[in-house]
Order: structure tokens, then sequence, then C-alpha cells
């Protein structure tokens, strides 16, 4: 495998292609979970924070990296394993990559999510 594509391709259709839908999943349950508790904080969303927080990004990124490490460091784990399987040998960018794309991505997406659409019911049932 010369590039990361081919490499995401080959694994999609190949061995632990099921990885690509359990790590998502529980990464989006974790999101949802932490939207759920910020909008009952009343926090900014999450993605805004991150992206315009200012001061606050670090504080943001931290929280976020320690609800989502422990499905970041199996994503890592399970796809440097599937190369050595794959491949005999182990390429920890693509790990890296692979582990970003399948825990911190879709954790963001649903957290940001779930707190602007919790926001909205909670504004919604308050003007009733």
């Amino acid at each position: 495998m010369d590039s990361i594509v081919e490499y995401l391709q080959h694994a999609v259709s190949g061995k632990g292609a099921l990885r690509f839908i359990l790590q998502p999943t529980t990464a989006i349950l974790l999101g949802i979970r932490a939207g759920r508790s910020d909008a009952r904080t009343g926090a900014t969303p999450y993605l805004w924070l991150l992206i315009f927080g200012g001061g606050d990004r670090r504080a943001a990124l931290v929280e976020g990296l320690k609800h989502v490490s422990k499905v970041l460091v199996v994503a890592i784990l399970i796809d440097a394993v599937l190369q050595y399987v794959l491949y005999q040998a182990v390429r920890p960018g693509w790990a890296i990559t692979v582990g970003l794309l399948l825990a911190l991505v879709p954790y963001s997406l649903a957290r940001a999510i779930t707190n602007r659409v919790s926001s909205a019911r909670a504004s919604a049932r308050t003007q009733e």
C-alpha cells in the first residue's frame, strides 16, 4: 500500500470492516451523552467553542479528549494490529489518522448537534 487512500479502500472492504461501524457508533453515543450534558448546563456548542472559542478552546479540547480518549486509543490500536496482520508492518501515522476519523470526528459532530437540538427543545418548552 502506497497511500492512505488505498489503505482505507482496502480496509473498508476487507478484514476489520466492522470497526468502521462500531467505533464511530461508540463515539457518537459518547458525543450524544456529552451534548445533552452541555445543553443542561447551557454550555456553548462544542464545535463552535473549538473553532471560535478563543481562550476556552484548549480547555474544551482537553475535556473532549477525556471523554473520547478510550475510544480513540482503541481505534488506533485496532488499526495498528490490523495493519500488522494484513501487511506485517505498522504505519503509526495511518493508525492515528484512521483513529481520529473513526472516533474524534463523529464524537465532535454528535456532541455539537445534540447540544443544538437539546437546547432548541428546552428553549421551545420554556416559551410555551
